[in-house]
């Protein structure tokens, strides 16, 4: 995931434009506040199958005192430690978003 967002990153930083405007680990931009943090395994009917070696921890929290949300992190085991494979979220599919922002042929004039 870190080589994808690096090369994502490095292309935003060509073509002048950020790649992501605003906070990953909250799904949101300009926020100013973050309460009722829960950090556990993934719940509810919308369980995504995890792959082998991957496992889903789901963190639910309230953006400037009353938006609930719900982000999920795909981790995968490596010799060094846990690490970050994706994060899920209402409109955001991180890994997604950086394989489109790559494959885009026709980007914005700077």
């Amino acid at each position: 995931m870190k080589a994808l967002l690096d090369r994502a990153e490095a292309a935003a930083t060509q073509r002048g434009e950020p790649f992501i405007e605003g906070d990953i680990a909250l799904n949101c931009q300009d926020c100013t506040s973050i309460s009722d943090l829960v950090i556990g395994p993934q719940t509810g009917a919308e369980q995504e199958p995890a792959i082998s070696g991957h496992t889903w921890v789901e963190a639910k929290f309230k953006l400037n005192a009353d938006e609930e949300r719900t982000v999920l992190w795909d981790m995968v085991e490596t010799p060094q430690g846990w690490r970050v494979d994706n994060v899920l979220s209402d409109g955001l599919n991180l890994r997604t978003e950086a394989q489109s922002y790559l494959s885009d042929t026709n980007p914005p004039p700077p």
